[in-house]
């Protein structure tokens, strides 16, 4: 009975948030704010690899299987998307109440507030996809990039799960900070996990440090693992895949207790406080 009305809670979230999305944004900023920016990156970045091609022009063979950077950046851009929904929405499912003033009477029914949450956080999640159907779209027909001869869909489609699932909960963490937060910090955090997640580049030319950042968060193993399987052929029999995969779940089942405990408690926090109606 108490998974049913959970599942009924993040169901509702997931159409309320779908709404309000829809309801907030025109077809047209829908479209140029979600599917366009992958594709002008895109862009960008095949104009600083026409100027720098002379240098290195071999150097993503071994990554990509071609020797074109625009290869290898195209799956990170596409994914761009999957990241950056998690990142915002991790911090609007929240902020969006607040600012709305309905944040304490949602909070204070008998449904499951994480649940609510969580239904949120997975459809922004899922409008990222938008942007990785349209990048690899525009890749194909204008610069005319293919995926490998046999790509491991299974391995990519596993990868984008396990990043999907695991970015919400990192989401759900950020959720609990907003609360205490009179701005919106998604762009700064959005930066900072996009640099680190190798989208244009590999984790391997940061410096040590950052690297270490880089590979305890989910993202960039799901990255990775996409742009392995899509442009290697690299499936799920392959040790370096299935590597890359347990240590997505591994994050996963260490954050998942984490997100539930900061968020339950960030409530009743700022109950006790008064920041549930501060916008």
């Amino acid at each position: 009975m108490a998974a049913s009305a959970w599942l009924r809670t993040f169901y509702t979230g997931m159409v309320y948030d779908s709404k309000q999305t829809l309801h907030r944004s025109s077809i047209a900023s829908f479209v140029g704010y979600t599917c366009l920016q992958p594709v002008f990156f895109l862009l960008a970045a095949w104009v600083a690899y026409t100027i720098l091609q002379s240098v290195g022009a071999t150097y993503f063979r071994g990554i990509t299987g071609a020797t074109s950077y625009i290869t290898y950046v195209t799956v990170g851009l596409a994914l761009s998307g999957i990241i950056t929904q998690s990142a915002n929405g991790g911090f609007t499912a929240v902020k969006a109440e607040q600012w709305l003033g309905t944040i304490e009477p949602v909070l204070r029914t008998p449904a499951s507030a994480y649940a609510w949450v969580a239904g949120k956080l997975v459809i922004g999640e899922i409008f990222g996809f938008v942007p990785l159907i349209t990048t690899l779209l525009f890749a194909y027909v204008v610069f005319g990039i293919h995926l490998a001869s046999a790509p491991a869909i299974a391995a990519a489609a596993l990868a984008i799960l396990l990043m999907l699932v695991s970015m919400s909960v990192l989401a759900t963490i950020f959720a609990s900070i907003s609360l205490f937060m009179r701005d919106n910090p998604s762009l700064l955090i959005n930066s900072f996990m996009n640099f680190l997640a190798g989208l244009a580049y590999p984790v391997s030319v940061l410096p040590i440090q950052a690297q270490w950042v880089a590979w305890s968060l989910p993202s960039t193993y799901g990255v990775d693992v996409a742009r392995k399987a899509l442009l290697l052929g690299l499936g799920l029999g392959d040790p370096r895949v299935q590597f890359e995969l347990l240590a997505m779940c591994a994050i996963t089942l260490i954050l998942l207790p984490i997100g539930y405990v900061s968020f339950t408690r960030s409530i009743k926090a700022a109950e006790k406080s008064g920041k549930l109606d501060v916008g």
